[in-house]
């Protein structure tokens, strides 16, 4: 997930944040759980 290492700015975070929001119904996916925690990771080190 290269791009979620460049993310840096407080709006792309939020941007981010309110995507990974809008895939929690899909969260059973075994992809989309992969994304999520990766993610959230990713966002939680950027912060």
């Amino acid at each position: 997930m290269a791009i979620l290492s460049r993310v840096q700015s407080t709006r792309a975070l939020d941007y981010v944040g309110d995507f990974t929001t809008a895939l929690q119904p899909w969260e059973t996916e075994r992809r989309v759980q992969d994304f999520l925690h990766h993610a959230r990771t990713e966002l939680a080190l950027a912060s």
